[in-house]
């Protein structure tokens, strides 16, 4: 095996293992944090660019104050989305790195420079 299949290999691994982890957000929903009316306590709500996933007419929802159950819970399916992203640009990498030849000398020159 080679080294490249070794760690794409690995990459799809931790893939997995964060997809069993929980559930993952959806692309384009993000948390946004605000003090609603000057007062000291944050909340939390989910914005989405196309519409909160179950009522594509929301562009926000509530999920309650900052460090709560639900906004932690949001946090960890953001995190996931995030990893997962991070494993697929770098198995796109890995792909084209693969993929591409280094140049090898012939093997009747010498190897000079040109």
């Amino acid at each position: 095996m080679s080294h490249y299949q070794a760690l794409l290999d690995e990459l799809q691994v931790q893939a997995a293992a964060i997809r069993e982890s929980g559930s993952v957000a959806p692309v384009g929903i993000w948390i946004e944090v605000y003090t609603p009316g000057g007062r000291k306590v944050a909340y939390a709500r989910l914005k989405g660019k196309n519409g909160i996933p179950g009522d594509a007419t929301k562009k926000s929802q509530g999920i309650g104050k900052v460090d709560g159950n639900a906004h932690r819970d949001c946090c960890d399916r953001d995190n996931r989305r995030n990893s997962l992203q991070e494993i697929e640009r770098r198995v796109a990498l890995l792909l084209q790195w693969q993929s591409d030849q280094i140049w090898q000398p012939d093997a009747g020159t010498s190897g000079e420079k040109h």
